[in-house]
C-alpha cells in the first residue's frame, strides 16, 4: 500500500508537469485520499489481528500454567485426605480404648497437620492483571467457580495456622478430629469440581490426574453424580445453571 501511494504521488506530479493523459488532477487526489484511507484501515486490522492473535497465545499458555496448578492441588488434596482419615481412624482406636486424653503427637503415624496449602497464584494474576478475560467465557465461569470453592479452603488453612501459633494445646485430641473432619469432609467436594469444571477446560492442556485412593474415587464420584444432577434440575426449569 506504501508503494501504491508512492506511485499516486509520482503520476499526479507528472499530470501537474502536463503528462498526465486523460488522467485528471481532480482523480489523481482522490485516489491517493482512498489509497491512504485503505492503507489506514487495513494498518488498523492488522493490528487488531496481531494483538487478537497475541491474546489467544497468551490463554493458551494461561491454560497449560492453569492445568499445572490445578494438577498439584488435586494431588496435595488427595495425600491430605488419605492422611486425615489414616489418623482419623488412630484417634477412634483411641477414644474406644483406656486413654481418655492424648496429643496428636502420640498417635502412629503423626506428621503434623500436613495442610494442603493449594496453589492460586496463575488464576490470580489473570484475575488482577485482567487477562481472565482473553478466556471464553464459559471457560473464565468454570475457572472461577472452581477457584472460589478453592479459596474456601485456603482461608481454612489460614485459621489453623492462626490457631496453631496461638494455641499450644492445638494438637489435642478433639481440635485435630474437628479440624481433619472438616477437610474430610469438603475435600470430596473440591476434586469433583476439578473433574466436572476444570477438566472440560484443562483436560487438552495437560489437567489429566485421576483419584488413586479407591475410598475417595467412590466419593468423588457420587460428588459429581450429584452434581450433575443438581445441573440437570436447575437446567430443567428454563434457568441457565450458575457453575
Amino acid at each position: 500500500w506504501h508503494r501504491k501511494v508512492r506511485m499516486v504521488r509520482q503520476t499526479r506530479r507528472k499530470v501537474a508537469a502536463g503528462d498526465g493523459g486523460r488522467l485528471s488532477v481532480v482523480g489523481l487526489v482522490v485516489l491517493e485520499v482512498v489509497a491512504i484511507v485503505l492503507a489506514v484501515v487495513l494498518g488498523f486490522m492488522v493490528n487488531e489481528w496481531r494483538e487478537a492473535r497475541a491474546s489467544r497465545r497468551q490463554a493458551a499458555d494461561a491454560l497449560v500454567t492453569l492445568a499445572r496448578e490445578v494438577t498439584l492441588n488435586h494431588q496435595a488434596l488427595e495425600r491430605s485426605f488419605v492422611y486425615y482419615r489414616e489418623i482419623r481412624e488412630r484417634i477412634e482406636e483411641v477414644a474406644s480404648g483406656d486413654r481418655r486424653t492424648t496429643y496428636g503427637f502420640e498417635l502412629a503415624g503423626w506428621e503434623g497437620t500436613r495442610l494442603p496449602m493449594l496453589r492460586s497464584s496463575t488464576f490470580d494474576m489473570l484475575v488482577s492483571t485482567g487477562r481472565i478475560g482473553d478466556l471464553p467465557f464459559e471457560q473464565a465461569e468454570a475457572l472461577t467457580g472452581v477457584y472460589t470453592l478453592q479459596g474456601f479452603f485456603s482461608q481454612l488453612d489460614r485459621a489453623f495456622l492462626e490457631r496453631i501459633a496461638n494455641d499450644p494445646g492445638f494438637s489435642n485430641l478433639e481440635n485435630i478430629r474437628h479440624a481433619f473432619d472438616l477437610y474430610l469432609e469438603l475435600t470430596p467436594s473440591l476434586i469433583a469440581l476439578y473433574h466436572e469444571e476444570a477438566r472440560p477446560v484443562l483436560g487438552m492442556h495437560g489437567f489429566k490426574v485421576e483419584v488413586a485412593d479407591p475410598a475417595l474415587r467412590a466419593t468423588v464420584e457420587a460428588h459429581r453424580a450429584d452434581y450433575r444432577r443438581q445441573i440437570a434440575a436447575v437446567e430443567a426449569t428454563g434457568v441457565p445453571a450458575a457453575r
